[in-house]
C-alpha cells in the first residue's frame, strides 16, 4: 500500500508539473491608480512580456530600484501592492496595484518603496490567481482534497 500512494503521488506531481503552462495573475490597476475599485479583483490574465512590463513601468514610480532588481530573462510573479494614506478623508488617494511582474534578484516586497504617510502592503507570489484572496482560498481547498483522497487510499 504504502508503494501505492508513492507512485501516486509521483503521478500527481508530475502532472502537476506538466499541465501548468505559465503563471495567471488576476490584475487590474493598471489603467489608473483608482482601476481595482471598479474592477473588483481585476481580471485574470497570463503572465507575459508586455503585461509584466507595463507593470513594471507603473512600479518604477514608487519602487524606484525595481528595473535594476528585475531578472527578464526568469520567469514571472504575481504582485500585489497597495497603499493606503492616513487621511480620514474616503476620497484621500489610494493605489493598488494587482499583476504579472518578471521574477526580482530579491524578493518583490523587500525592495525599498517611495511610499509615504500611511498604510501598504505587498505581496508577491508564483502559484496562479495567488494575489488574490479567493486564488489563496482555491489553493487550500485543493490541498485539503489531496489530503482527504490520501486518507481514502490508506
Amino acid at each position: 500500500m504504502f508503494k501505492f500512494k508513492v507512485l501516486f503521488f509521483g503521478i500527481v506531481l508530475i502532472v502537476s508539473k506538466t499541465a501548468v503552462s505559465a503563471l495567471e495573475c488576476q490584475q487590474c490597476g493598471l489603467d489608473g491608480p483608482e482601476g481595482c475599485k471598479d474592477k473588483g479583483q481585476g481580471e485574470v490574465v497570463t503572465c507575459g512580456q508586455e503585461n509584466a512590463e507595463e507593470a513594471q513601468h507603473i512600479l518604477t514610480h514608487f519602487y524606484p530600484s525595481l528595473p535594476a532588481n528585475v531578472n527578464p530573462n526568469g520567469g514571472y510573479q504575481c504582485v500585489k501592492a497597495t497603499h493606503r494614506h492616513q487621511d480620514p478623508d474616503p476620497h484621500a488617494p489610494s493605489f493598488e496595484l494587482r499583476g504579472c511582474l518578471y521574477d526580482t534578484k530579491k524578493n518583490f516586497c523587500s525592495i525599498a518603496n517611495t511610499f509615504q504617510d500611511g498604510n501598504s502592503t505587498c505581496l508577491a507570489c508564483n502559484v496562479d490567481r495567488c494575489n488574490d484572496a479567493a486564488g489563496l482560498k482555491w489553493s487550500f481547498v485543493l490541498l485539503m482534497v489531496g489530503w482527504i483522497v490520501t486518507q481514502f487510499v490508506r
